[in-house]
């Protein structure tokens, strides 16, 4: 079998699973963190997806390397991750204080707002989660 035939039947695949994808509209938030500061988020079972407007932080999830965050830097994470953002205080070794966002939960379809902190912003970020289905 040559290239072009293995493509065109990869292609046709490919158009079949988008074909049956269904994913939700998300439910959007406006994340900003301040300095010193740490949000942690999460859904116990939507997929999620994180994208830095502006300034810069880390998302950390337990187990795993930290994700820097620099703007237009988009994360997609899975469904029940719990993770945090946060962004460094240029006090050397200050703790992170912290705002559990996982408490709050929006209405569906509706916009919500995290602000942890005061004062300017170190990070800000538009967070949502959505559903994602593959019909069979």
């Amino acid at each position: 079998m040559n290239d072009a035939v293995t493509m065109r039947q990869f292609r046709l695949h490919l158009n079949e699973i988008a074909g049956a994808l269904e994913v939700s509209m998300p439910t959007l938030s406006e994340c900003v963190i301040c300095p010193g500061w740490r949000l942690s988020l999460g859904s116990p079972d939507m997929a999620g997806i994180h994208y830095n407007i502006a300034g810069t932080g880390t998302l950390l999830v337990p187990g795993q390397a930290p994700i820097e965050l620099k703007p237009h830097t988009l994360v997609v994470t899975p469904p029940s991750l719990h993770f945090d953002i946060q962004t460094p205080d240029d006090v050397p070794g200050s703790r992170f204080r912290t705002l559990d966002g996982r408490e709050r939960t929006p209405l569906e379809g509706s916009d919500h707002r995290y602000h942890a902190g005061d004062g300017v912003p170190g990070l800000v970020m538009i967070c949502g989660y959505f559903r994602a289905l593959v019909g069979v």
